[in-house]
């Protein structure tokens, strides 16, 4: 990271890459370039250009891209933008492409704010989604509520509808809430390339042409919003200080993924997928801070898991303690145990150890261990004699250990 700033512009250069060797199977090693990209800010004229590889920052962008992020701000307050660029993960042997237009501007009307947007991709030459969206954001004292909607107006679904708010009162008690609902995956005319055809099985599509040589346009974009369900989630949350050293939390969550119905020309789904009924799930902390010193941590944590097909606990405590200022420890151990409505069971210990040395001006060293303990019980139907189970025991030991350097320039 790289970056000049003075009274008239504010520049920055970014690389981020990392590449991973599998030392047993040397053919899944892996190069991932995350951010290669510049910056460049006029801080007299109102305007930026950021080009290169980067992650979205808004205006529908849903993935990484190599691209083009321009803005431009006419007055105070308000901001326009233009993005185009290439999305950077490979769809299959497709070839994608978007450009979309903003417009932000804060303090609409009092403390309101908000953005829209109009964005369009093509795959192979087919318009891949074009939608609109737009946020809105307000803020007064202690209380932010932030909001936001993306519609597909081709496929003609919701991808993302949301509103979450926070309130902080004047004891620093921290209220929270979220709803949100959205497609499991954003609604694009590319998912068509990963349904199987009934027709012909074991046929593969790599671009949205081999596709269109059997169907329409019209009945893909018909069977993708047939075949993508909608995920809901709703949250609400307290922490609440007592005194200086104890804090506590609490939270209850919901996840609900609907049904999908039968789409006979998808194969795998001719006869439908049911919804996950909700799955809620309970959570508590015991938050302790500077209890024997003036950097220590100490969380204690619970979940209790309910579901339609399964109910779980999870158990778990983290400390973070400093010695002789130059070494953090890190302890930890969880507790996990579930059960199927079936009659399956599992738990797992997992102790853990994070030691970080940190006594070089720029270097830190880094090293974590993990060390589980499981044990499952499976009842699984005997296929050679019906109405009878066929009981497994598995018992497991897994150890990770990872050491590494961090250099910070």
């Amino acid at each position: 990271n790289w970056r000049r700033r003075n009274a008239e512009v504010d520049q920055r250069f970014v690389l981020r890459d990392s590449y991973t060797t599998d030392l047993e199977r040397p053919d899944k090693n892996k190069n991932r370039l995350s951010a290669l990209y510049f910056d460049h800010k006029s801080l007299k004229g109102g305007w930026g250009l950021r080009l290169g590889r980067q992650t979205p920052s808004g205006g529908g962008v849903m993935s990484r891209f190599d691209g083009l992020l321009a803005t431009y701000t006419p007055k105070p307050r308000v901001k326009l933008g233009l993005v185009a660029g290439d999305p950077t993960e490979r769809y299959f042997d497709s070839k994608r492409r978007f450009y979309g237009v903003s417009a932000d501007a804060d303090r609409l009307l009092g403390n309101l704010g908000g953005g829209t947007y109009l964005i369009e991709q093509k795959i192979d030459g087919q318009i891949d989604r074009r939608a609109v969206g737009f946020d809105l954001r307000w803020s007064q004292g202690g209380a932010t509520v932030f909001s936001q909607f993306d519609y597909d107006l081709l496929i003609k679904g919701l991808n993302i509808a949301t509103v979450q708010g926070t309130l902080i009162l004047e004891d620093n008690t921290v209220l929270n809430a979220l709803y949100d609902r959205r497609a499991l995956t954003t609604l694009t005319l590319g998912n068509a390339l990963t349904f199987g055809d009934p027709a012909n099985p074991g046929a593969l599509f790599t671009r949205i042409q081999d596709k269109l040589a059997t169907t329409t346009l019209a009945a893909l974009r018909d069977q993708i919003k047939r075949i993508t369900p909608m995920i809901t989630q709703a949250q609400v949350g307290i922490t609440k200080p007592w005194t200086k050293t104890w804090q506590t939390a609490a939270s209850v969550q919901l996840t609900n993924t609907g049904a999908i119905p039968p789409v006979p020309e998808v194969a795998g789904f001719e006869q439908g997928r049911p919804a996950t009924g909700n799955i809620v799930t309970t959570s508590a902390q015991l938050i302790g801070l500077n209890l024997y010193s003036s950097r220590d941590t100490h969380v204690l944590s619970t979940s209790y898991i309910s579901s339609p097909t399964l109910k779980g606990l999870l158990v778990g405590y983290n400390n973070s303690s400093f010695y002789l200022d130059a070494w953090q420890v890190e302890p930890s151990l969880q507790f996990y145990r579930d059960r199927t409505e079936g009659g399956n069971r599992s738990q797992r210990w997992t102790p853990g150890l994070r030691i970080t040395y940190r006594g070089w001006q720029h270097f830190a060293l880094e090293s974590n261990l993990t060390y589980e303990i499981g044990r499952a019980t499976r009842y699984l139907a005997d296929p050679a004699q019906p109405g009878s189970q066929i009981t497994t025991e598995e018992n497991t030991r897994r150890v990770n250990y990872s050491l590494g350097v961090r250099y910070e320039f």
